[in-house]
């Protein structure tokens, strides 16, 4: 087993940009408040740092919905914000790619009651890799029997925006012969590698520590991020926990491309 103004007179035209805090190398983005007009007189200030509606804006994905973006300040050319309202048109959470923002203004008793002001664009993007966890399954007894292996059974994946990261073996390797002394006499010891799953022998020499399969794992998320990493199966030479040593590549077999 596995172990396992008119209006646009009154307020100025207003846009959307790429903003960041401290270092500009770095698009910001998270939480989870809707996205919301800031009113700001004409001749305020704006706290240093925040999003200021004219400039185009970027954001990293925080979650499978996308990503939210709290305040945008839209500054007043004329009048005062007691007699606007500014909006925008839509409070997220936005998804992965570039989305139209329009922000609107409402003044009460004016003639034009509604008008928009801007058309901003928004781009949401995912930079961050998959992250990969070994989780070491275990195929106990060692009875000289194949064991499916998935690249469930072997890794776990975090990744902050996909909830359905594609991942796929891309190699099986053994740190002990197909036949040697002491493993029982079979010559076939990974089977059926495939994209998604391998078959492996329960099976390791008596007189030596443990066998170690190494699974070579390759993840690939929505935005096409990319991470290699490793799994390994460990057959136990024995139950009493003693932690098993990787003596190397013995001999590898290569899994077919996956898309």
């Amino acid at each position: 087993m596995i172990k396992k103004a008119s209006l646009l007179g009154l307020l100025g035209v207003v846009s959307v940009t790429s903003l960041f805090l401290g270092c500009k190398d770095e698009p910001i983005g998270g939480g989870s408040q809707a996205l919301v007009a800031e009113c700001v007189d004409p001749g305020a200030t704006i706290p240093e740092g925040e999003w200021v509606c004219g400039e185009e804006r970027t954001v990293e994905c925080t979650a499978p919905s996308g990503a939210y973006v709290e305040t945008i300040y839209a500054q007043l050319s004329t009048g005062t914000c007691a007699e606007a309202t500014v909006s925008v048109s839509a409070e997220g959470p936005f998804a992965l790619g570039a989305h139209e923002i329009v922000v609107t203004a409402e003044v009460a008793g004016g003639e034009a009651a509604l008008a928009s002001l801007c058309t901003s664009e928004l781009v949401v993007v995912d930079t961050v890799a998959p992250v990969l966890t070994d989780r070491q399954p275990e195929l106990w007894p060692p009875n000289h029997k194949f064991h499916t292996v998935t690249v469930d059974d072997c890794v776990a994946v975090e990744d902050a925006c996909d909830d359905d990261v594609q991942v796929s073996f891309t190699y099986a390797a053994s740190d002990e012969p197909r036949n040697d002394t002491g493993d029982g006499n079979t010559e076939v010891d990974i089977a059926n590698l495939g994209c998604d799953s391998v078959d492996l022998l329960a099976e390791r020499k008596g007189n030596g520590d443990a066998r170690v399969y190494t699974l070579g794992v390759r993840a690939v998320d929505a935005a096409g991020n990319v991470t290699e990493g490793e799994c390994h199966v460990i057959v136990p030479h024995d139950q009493g926990g003693k932690v098993p040593v990787d003596s190397g590549i013995a001999y590898q077999e290569e899994a077919p491309a996956c898309d």
